[in-house]
């Protein structure tokens, strides 16, 4: 790859990244995509019920191994703490 394209890749990946980190434009929506919302909603809810308890199902384990783990540290440098007094 030469200089020149190197530095055309690197310039339009700084571009994109920058225009990333910029503030999103509010969206208003008006009663009629409201509609549109609530429509989609009903008409899928039994399917996007289905997979968020899937997904729920699915990392709770994790969750709570994670919590628990960060207790358990927690507590062991309370005790440490206290044992260095």
């Amino acid at each position: 790859m030469s200089t020149k394209a190197l530095t055309r890749t690197l310039g339009l990946w700084m571009v994109i990244c920058c225009m990333s980190c910029l503030e999103q434009p509010e969206v208003e929506l008006v009663k009629r995509d409201l509609d549109l919302i609530d429509s989609l909603y009903s008409l899928h809810r039994d399917s996007l019920t289905a997979l968020s308890d899937s997904i729920c199902a699915h990392e709770r384990e994790q969750l709570y191994q994670h919590l628990v783990d960060s207790m358990l540290l927690r507590q062991r440098q309370d005790i440490q703490n206290i044992l260095e007094r």
